[in-house]
């Protein structure tokens, strides 16, 4: 149960890290909706990836997640910076 939980944050992170490097105006419901497609290519890919590869395991899920949030993190780190408040907000 604990690997479950284990493996399940590991994809949850890697998604909200994927969607906080997305790109956009911003806001709780994109981050929200981009956190949630992230989740799914995620877990979607790792299972299938593992499977193609012949080691749908514990250790072959946790390998290939560990590589999805290590590019994650990377493609957050070099995302360039967006403003939250849309520009037609903005004060001239």
């Amino acid at each position: 149960m604990v690997t479950l939980v284990l493996l399940n944050g590991a994809a949850a992170l890697a998604a909200i890290l994927v969607a906080v490097a997305a790109p956009g105006q911003g806001g709780a419901a994109q981050l929200f909706f981009a956190a949630i497609c992230a989740y799914f290519i995620v877990v979607h890919s790792a299972v299938l990836l593992a499977g193609l590869a012949g080691h749908l395991t514990v250790t072959g899920a946790a390998v290939l997640l560990a590589i999805a949030v290590a590019l994650s993190a990377w493609l957050a780190r070099h995302a360039p910076r967006q403003s939250a408040v849309p520009p037609a907000a903005r004060a001239p």
